[in-house]
């Protein structure tokens, strides 16, 4: 079941063991040529050790980010796709369907207790983090912050929400699909290594790598 907009709440979302699965859903279309480039976007960090005579070592951290190889061509792929007269993005995201079979989640995750997992750690958490003025200023005065040093900043824990705030997504462009009463969650054992192999096979866009 996939739930968007005022219909993630208590009533649809139960308080059992269960997998959820977050997409990213954009209502308008006006916030896609930011989000989209910013979801392809790779966060990681280079560490460097150089070993020196006596027990002594350099050590040297930065934080990489990726490059297009041509940034000009895909910004006129972004625009095209948006633009009014081909309009390719809004009809396809009004399909769940094509959501769930054509896209990759933001996030698969696996709980003892759905509700409150996406409901008030995920969702209610967003929306906090939205009307957060600490986090609007870093990221206004630093478009390009990595998600490490967003963190250093800001003094939040890594976390889904925040990544989700990192990288502009509103809520009302999110959708998550949740699944239960399914037979299988019941064995902890397996329960454990399904939610490995989900991330393995789908690659979820802020999940673990």
């Amino acid at each position: 079941m996939l739930l968007r907009g005022n219909k993630i709440n208590k009533d649809n979302i139960p308080q059992k063991k269960g997998l959820y699965c977050w997409y990213y859903t954009p209502v308008h279309k006006s916030s896609i040529s930011t989000v989209l480039p910013k979801l392809l976007e790779f966060d990681g960090k280079l560490k460097t050790t150089v070993s020196m005579r006596y027990g002594v070592s350099l050590e040297a951290e930065s934080f990489l980010k990726a490059k297009f190889s041509d940034t000009n061509a895909f910004n006129e792929i972004v625009n095209k796709s948006l633009s009014d007269d081909v309009d390719l993005i809004e009809p396809f995201f009004s399909s769940s369907l094509n959501i769930t079979s054509f896209t990759r989640p933001l996030y698969i995750g696996i709980s003892n207790d759905l509700q409150n997992r996406v409901l008030e750690q995920h969702h209610t958490k967003i929306r906090e983090l939205w009307k957060d003025k600490l986090i609007e200023s870093i990221l206004q005065s630093d478009e390009c912050i990595s998600i490490d040093e967003l963190m250093i900043k800001s003094g939040y824990p890594h976390s889904f929400a925040l990544q989700v705030r990192h990288k502009l997504i509103r809520p009302i462009d999110l959708s998550v699909f949740v699944s239960y009463d399914n037979p299988l969650l019941n064995d902890e054992t397996k329960f454990d290594r399904l939610e490995k192999v989900l991330h393995w096979i789908a690659d979820p866009v802020l999940g673990r790598r």
